[in-house]
């Protein structure tokens, strides 16, 4: 999952102001801005603006606010409530597909999983932010098609995002052909049905191999959520945090993983100047950090 924001971005309170545009004023972009960084750890460069206020206008407005002020008022007295997650919605920008990074699916079920000693139990693994489902549905359909039987049917996928619509998408599983242009014709057919809309609807067998929730990775209620992971793929979205939200982030990651579980993040992503409690390790050219 990709956000409105481009790495370097700095934190709301570094941010020069601007000149409002619309119906925001200065206090009231910037309190917005604020709020959106505590409650998810975004931060958008200067030029972003006004697009995120237009769409954050459109959101409270959309969700009974009379004025961008009276919202944001709002905002600061329900940081956690439906309005914000609207907003929040409204600002993040889902770009995925189907077998995306996939060096690290075959990694995952030649090396990760089969070193995986759970006498027989369950194998946890999941995809956080998984944006509209592609990314979780991938790991069941790999798995599915490069384990041995009993060996997947023991893998527990799960996916969760902070954008409660793209979840809600993910539950659907209809997706437009783009989403299924890397996967391989037969698998497209073995899987997918067309509907008259042109849309690919995912064989509900899969979908029911994979669960899906709303999730903040910055909240600490989500080490509560998750616990015990094998694997964990968090990519693309690091990569968009600031120092501070990126460290919270990673601790609450640590919180999920079981110890000497790994967690997996896309390739331009980089935490070795952090002090976090992972261990960096290559597998088959590809990078894992080990849960210490």
């Amino acid at each position: 999952m990709r956000r409105v924001r481009s790495p370097g971005s700095t934190s709301p309170a570094a941010l020069p102001r601007v000149a409002a545009r619309g119906s925001a004023s200065h206090g009231d972009m910037d309190m917005l801005l604020q709020l959106i960084y505590r409650h998810a750890g975004l931060c958008f460069p200067q030029h972003k603006l006004p697009l995120i206020e237009r769409r954050a206008t459109r959101a409270l407005r959309d969700n009974g606010q009379a004025s961008f002020g009276l919202g944001v008022a709002h905002l600061a007295q329900h940081p956690n409530g439906p309005v914000m997650q609207a907003v929040i919605n409204a600002l993040t920008i889902n770009e995925t597909y189907f077998y995306r990074e996939l060096d690290q699916m075959r990694l995952l079920c030649s090396d990760l999983i089969p070193q995986i000693d759970r006498s027989a139990g369950p194998i946890r693994v999941l995809s956080l932010p998984c944006s509209t489902g592609e990314e979780p549905y991938s790991v069941a359909l790999y798995c599915k098609e490069n384990l041995p039987p009993d060996v997947a049917a023991r893998v527990q996928v799960s996916g969760a995002d902070i954008d409660s619509a793209a979840v809600e998408q993910a539950r659907l599983g209809r997706y437009r052909e783009r989403s299924v242009s890397r996967l391989p014709g037969p698998m497209v057919q073995r899987y997918f049905r067309k509907d008259r809309d042109g849309d690919y609807v995912l064989d509900p067998m899969v979908r029911r191999k994979v669960t899906l929730a709303t999730a903040n990775l910055l909240d600490p209620a989500v080490t509560r959520q998750f616990r015990m992971m094998d694997v964990v793929f968090c990519r693309n979205v690091l990569i968009y945090f600031d120092d501070v939200a990126k460290t919270k982030a990673l601790s609450h990651l640590h919180q999920i993983i079981r110890p000497g579980g790994c967690l997996l993040l896309a390739h331009a992503e980089q935490i070795g100047r952090l002090d976090v409690p992972f261990t960096p390790k290559r597998l088959q050219g590809a990078r894992v950090h080990i849960r210490t």
